[in-house]
């Protein structure tokens, strides 16, 4: 065999002949001493070969044993974590004993790192010192991927086109919800697009202007049947945007939608002049709830937690009339004195807040649904029964009651429950009640300026929208209608969410804005801050009751309620001696108390004492409250 052959051939070429390889063995004595340098390094790096298959044998069988391991770890993990606490531990044991560099991430792993870095950069640099998470340049590459600009954005079209095509009939259902907040004004560079940021900016629809913005507006799809949603795009504007660009830009955000397969049935903003203007534009009107759009129907509703506050904040102003009768703000005020000096409450989330309103509270919600409940208007009620309230006061309760009844009818959750107002929509009872409603509203007068209220007309209009949508989903084998999705709710909280970027900033510039919405556009486990104007998802209140002993429950001899009816009660002097009103609260409170505690009795004898003794009873005069707490009037 050639001498070149032996240097070169691989480590398997063996010889068979002793002979031959005593032959190549002298041949090598007479090599140049080039070629005796090739063979050295010949058997070294054969020898290096064999080491490393050796070491990677060794490090194959260690990585796979290190593999089941960790995947039973996370197994056994699984039996007491769910969620993204399970998927951050798995992702810090996969991770564990990998270098820095040798790090790689999910897209999951990514956008649950953004939403830290989103709430504190400096907790977020924190925390990489102790657990692995991706640097900041590798979210920042992430994001720069999506190039989110002003304009509706193609790359979330083209993403819900995928997933609209394996949503059923049902789910492809949803609103156009939109909304605008103010942010500052101020220009930028942008050395990626080599352009000036800052300026009003429309999109390629409408194209930029030479004016500062102090305004952003975003659109959002939601699901009316399904819970999902989905910012589509951004704007922004000097001021608010004009109704004749608001009603380009809502069509064209309908367009787009249908033709991805979603059916658009209902537009929500809020009553802003331009919004009204708008509305108007499009052709809507109470006889004619909805506009056309590819001879498709869509709706149109204001939203109604606006339009409660704005009820409320108009009672305050001024008084309303209706069928002749003064509903006043002044009658609210004297509940809350009388009420808020018991030892036991019958109303008692009011406070002094609610009534005189300091800075920024005329814009919560929460405020006005409390003032504007069941438990203040049975409470007036029951205060002008018992002679500490004059009976012009029931009017006003009254006023209350229906307010509450139709806003809960706005803010169903469930399908079932004790109070069928906070149901979903059906033909038995809410339809005869809001055409009712309809008619109520169109009683009310204002007795400021203007006389007709735009809030009080954006309830008839929403009404009339809310049947007509409902006609609408029946056709399509609908079952019932979940009204807590009409509202501005997930707009709201998105812009919590932007203002919330790195602990707390009200007022962002539009360079500032565009960051914030291109990482909460894209990761559901941002949450809005825990002073939100608006409830997240779904809120459990819990209401806690204490020092009932230490009232007295002496009866007094006075002529029982003489009708259902709380307005044929008969005026009554004002009476300064307040037992009557703390044995109606106590009578009230132990009767929930039994009612609860029944339900945890499996001893029959003591079941049948407590209903007997509440059977027994003959004093209506103390079960006054009872009876307005339970009516719906």
């Amino acid at each position: 065999m050639p001498c070149s052959l032996i240097l070169f051939l691989g480590p398997e070429v063996q010889v068979d002949s002793d002979a031959e390889s005593r032959d190549v063995a002298r041949e090598s004595c007479n090599l140049t001493p080039r070629k005796k340098l090739l063979m050295r390094k010949n058997q070294q790096l054969r020898c290096r070969v064999t080491r490393l298959k050796k070491k990677w044998k060794k490090t194959t069988v260690q990585s796979q044993s290190a593999a089941v391991r960790k995947a039973a770890l996370i197994q056994t993990l699984s039996n007491y974590l769910s969620g993204p606490a399970l998927k951050f531990v798995a992702t810090q044991i996969r991770l564990s004993g990998k270098k820095m560099r040798g790090r790689r991430w999910t897209d999951s792993e990514k956008t649950f790192a953004m939403s830290l870095y989103h709430q504190s950069p400096k907790c977020y640099r924190l925390l990489r010192k102790v657990f692995a998470f991706p640097t900041v340049q590798t979210l920042r590459n992430s994001l720069k991927k999506l190039r989110i600009s002003a304009g509706f954005q193609q790359v979330f079209f083209d993403g819900l086109k995928a997933k609209v095509a394996t949503m059923s009939e049902k789910d492809k259902i949803c609103a156009v919800v939109f909304d605008e907040m103010s942010i500052k004004e101020h220009l930028s560079y942008d050395v990626s697009k080599d352009s000036i940021d800052g300026f009003e900016d429309f999109g390629n629809m409408i194209g930029r202007t030479k004016y500062v913005a102090n305004h952003a507006c975003v659109f959002m799809v939601r699901g009316l049947i399904n819970r999902y949603k989905q910012p589509v795009g951004y704007f922004l504007s000097s001021g608010p945007i004009s109704d004749k660009d608001l009603k380009l830009l809502v069509l064209d955000c309908i367009d787009r939608l249908f033709d991805i397969g979603l059916n658009v049935k209902l537009v929500i903003c809020d009553q802003g002049s331009n919004n009204r203007s708008m509305v108007r534009k499009l052709g809507v009107s109470n006889d004619k709830p909805y506009f056309m759009v590819n001879d498709r129907k869509v709706h149109v509703m204001f939203d109604p937690p606006h339009l409660i506050k704005n009820v409320r904040n108009n009672l305050k102003k001024h008084d309303y009339i209706l069928d002749g009768h003064l509903i006043k703000w002044d009658y609210i005020a004297d509940f809350y004195a009388i009420d808020s000096v018991l030892p036991i409450r019958m109303a008692p989330k009011l406070t002094e807040k609610h009534i005189n309103l300091p800075p920024f509270s005329a814009m919560r919600v929460k405020l006005a649904t409390q003032t504007f409940s069941h438990s203040v208007a049975a409470g007036m009620a029951t205060l002008c029964s018992l002679g500490h309230m004059s009976v012009d006061a029931l009017y006003t309760a009254k006023f209350i009651e229906k307010m509450d009844c139709m806003f809960n009818v706005f803010n169903s959750g469930s399908r079932t429950g004790s109070n069928q107002y906070c149901t979903g929509i059906t033909d038995s009872f809410h339809i005869p009640f809001l055409k009712e409603c309809y008619i109520w509203c169109s009683k009310i007068k204002y007795l400021g300026k203007p006389s007709v209220l735009p809030c009080i007309e954006g309830w008839k209009l929403s009404i009339m929208s809310l049947i007509s949508l409902w006609e609408d989903l029946k056709t399509r084998n609908i079952d019932y209608l979940l009204t807590n999705r009409l509202n501005q709710d997930c707009v709201e909280n998105f812009f919590s969410v932007i203002r919330g970027k790195g602990g707390h900033r009200d007022n962002p510039d539009g360079t500032q804005f565009r960051a914030a919405y291109q990482a909460a556009a894209v990761d559901s486990l941002f949450v809005s801050s825990k002073g939100s104007n608006c409830l997240e998802d779904v809120d459990t209140f819990l209401l806690k009751l204490s020092n009932l002993t230490s009232l007295a429950t002496e009866p007094r001899d006075v002529e029982p309620l003489p009708s259902n009816e709380v307005l044929d009660l008969m005026p009554m002097a004002v009476s300064q001696d307040l037992s009557d009103i703390e044995e109606n609260i106590v009578v009230y409170l132990a009767g929930y108390l039994v009612h609860k505690v029944i339900k945890k009795f499996t001893c029959c004898d003591c079941v049948n004492i407590l209903k007997s003794s509440l059977e027994n009873r003959i004093d209506d005069e103390s079960e006054k409250y009872i009876f307005l707490k339970e009516k719906q009037y």
